[in-house]
């Protein structure tokens, strides 16, 4: 983890012997050569001096707590609560949403495809949600907080970009009393699940192929 820097003062005579707690816990004795001196640590908790005593043996007041705070990592995930399908050649787009832990502001980085995009710094609020307006395999790569603080993101969403459907093989045929036409043709591309013809999807095969009729 992160190393923290302590620094101890000290006055009389070199060197020092002093005595200090984490959290009241059993005391560690340290000789220090020089003053100030830099304690590095990555243990969190209250660091507390309760014994000093210089090189002529005299016993000094020991003073002074300081406080190593372990900030948890922040956190985000990626997902989307609506349809992730947008059409090609066309201005849609669709929201997607990173929920986010931590202390604000965000800094986050979004890719598409493996393809690492510019961060978005200054995220206040959470979930962040943006657009997105192509096609591909959206990602969160890293999330920094506050605290500054960095992990990797988590999820995954896939947007869909369907092509424009196209209609062939059209026929016209006599309904069965000879005194009408039925029109029969097939539609491919786009997304099958969404065709309608005449703002309908009656008439239209479980295909492939899809065959209206």
């Amino acid at each position: 983890g992160d190393m923290v820097d302590l620094t101890i003062t000290l006055t009389g005579q070199a060197p020092w012997d002093v005595t200090y707690e984490v959290n009241g816990a059993t005391p560690t004795t340290i000789t220090f050569n020089s003053s100030p001196f830099i304690l590095t640590t990555d243990v969190p908790g209250d660091y507390t001096i309760t014994d000093v005593v210089a090189a002529s043996t005299c016993v000094g007041i020991a003073s002074g707590t300081g406080t190593v705070t372990e900030n948890p990592l922040p956190t985000a995930n990626i997902f989307t609560d609506g349809s992730t399908s947008i059409c090609a050649n066309s201005t849609d787009c669709v929201p997607l949403s990173v929920n986010l832990t931590g202390t604000p502001n965000w800094t986050v980085t979004i890719s598409i495809n493996g393809t690492p995009q510019a961060p978005v710094t200054g995220i206040t609020t959470s979930p962040y949600v943006f657009d997105a307006c192509q096609g591909g395999d959206f990602e969160v790569v890293s999330v920094t907080d506050g605290n500054g603080c960095t992990d990797a993101g988590t999820g995954l969403v896939t947007v869909i970009e369907n092509t424009a459907p196209v209609v062939s093989n059209i026929q016209t045929v006599c309904n069965g009393t000879n005194t009408a036409y039925n029109v029969i043709f097939e539609i491919a591309g786009g997304d099958p699940a969404s065709y309608t013809v005449n703002g309908s999807n009656a008439g239209i095969s479980a295909g492939p192929p899809y065959i209206f009729t």
